[in-house]
């Protein structure tokens, strides 16, 4: 199973995040954005535009997703594909399924009282993608997991 993970960022560094309703290992706590690969998804950055859309009603095209990494478990077969974008209309994300959506200042999580509403790798992840490409070279990562 193949999936798309993206964290998406406004002109002012803020970065949007979704309250996940399912499955239930990250029912209540908040990720980035993203979902399955379908079949019909031209490639893995179309699959992250069509994701963010649907979720936030804000579309990037699929040329403006950076892919930074990859998490994967071989033994469970799946892998998630790590985006990250930056674009002025993620101002305007909202709530479009049941799944509530907001901006989060990235430095949030540091301060954030309740630390266990949070999926564990995302900190990390939003750090990964703010590392500017022009200046450090492309980040990528890859975490296996057995």
């Amino acid at each position: 199973m193949r999936y798309v993970l993206g964290f998406a960022f406004n002109m002012r560094g803020y970065v949007a995040l979704i309250k996940k309703s399912k499955p239930d290992w990250q029912a209540g706590r908040w990720n980035g954005i993203g979902g399955k690969v379908e079949p019909t998804d031209a490639s893995d950055a179309a699959a992250m535009a069509r994701e963010f859309e649907e979720e936030t009603g804000v579309w990037i095209e699929p040329a403006q997703w950076r892919r930074v990494g990859t998490m994967a478990n071989p033994q469970e077969g799946w892998a998630v594909e790590v985006f990250t974008a930056v674009d002025p209309h993620v101002s305007d994300v909202d709530t479009m399924e049941e799944e509530e959506v907001k901006l989060w200042h990235p430095d949030a999580f540091m301060y954030y009282s309740n630390r266990s509403r949070v999926m564990n790798n995302v900190p990390a992840l939003i750090q990964l993608c703010q590392i500017e490409p022009e200046r450090h070279g492309v980040p990528k990562f890859a975490l296996v997991y057995q």
